[in-house]
């Protein structure tokens, strides 16, 4: 068996073929790398929309509204945007931008909590707009399962709820003062310790 000459076609064909195959392989480590940029640019486009001025503003209201205001059965406003938010989340993943298990766990007790207290809300739409938010309930469903498989469950009994909407409110009435201290300019300081004459 010679490499040159009559008779090296086999030693070509082999020689092709490893440089095929590592080009191919070079390929698909870029694709992957390239897969995972563009997964966590989503994932962190998603945390930042979450934590605009505009979705902690919403959130601030309809929390507000929920605990204070939930006996009326008609649809706030600020539902929309929310719901709208989790719907993106939905449509990403279910194009697969997105995989179930980088979904489940950055968003699968924040999902479940938030079509939990807007589900009342949500018939209440679709009695205008039947099939209204469906990729969100179904990112709901999904989220539900996962954690099955996960042997844990996200819960939300009414105290729960109250508990939580609470906390809620209190944080990101917080997140809003220290952003509008920060364009005044005022500088956070210790508290004043309790006692002081």
């Amino acid at each position: 068996m010679s490499i040159v000459g009559p008779g090296s076609e086999w030693f070509w064909a082999a020689a092709q073929f490893v440089v095929v195959v590592v080009s191919l392989a070079g390929i698909y480590r870029q694709l992957r790398a390239q897969a995972s940029a563009n997964a966590f640019h989503q994932m962190a486009t998603l945390h930042d929309r979450w934590d605009s001025d505009r979705l902690v503003r919403v959130r601030l209201a309809l929390a507000l509204h929920l605990l204070h205001g939930a006996d009326d059965d008609g649809v706030p406003p600020t539902m929309v945007p929310m719901a709208d938010f989790f719907d993106d989340i939905a449509m990403l993943q279910e194009a697969g931008h997105l995989t179930r298990k980088e979904v489940w766990l950055d968003w699968n007790r924040t999902v479940e909590f938030w079509w939990t207290v807007l589900t009342p809300a949500i018939r209440q739409m679709r009695l205008l707009h039947p099939g209204e938010y469906e990729t969100f309930e179904r990112l709901n469903a999904l989220m539900r399962k996962l954690d099955r498989v996960a042997g844990q469950a996200n819960e939300f009994d009414p105290v729960t709820i109250s508990r939580m909407l609470e906390s809620f409110i209190a944080h990101l009435t917080a997140i809003l003062r220290l952003d509008q201290e920060s364009k005044a300019g005022v500088i956070p300081t210790a508290p004043e310790p309790s006692g002081s004459a």
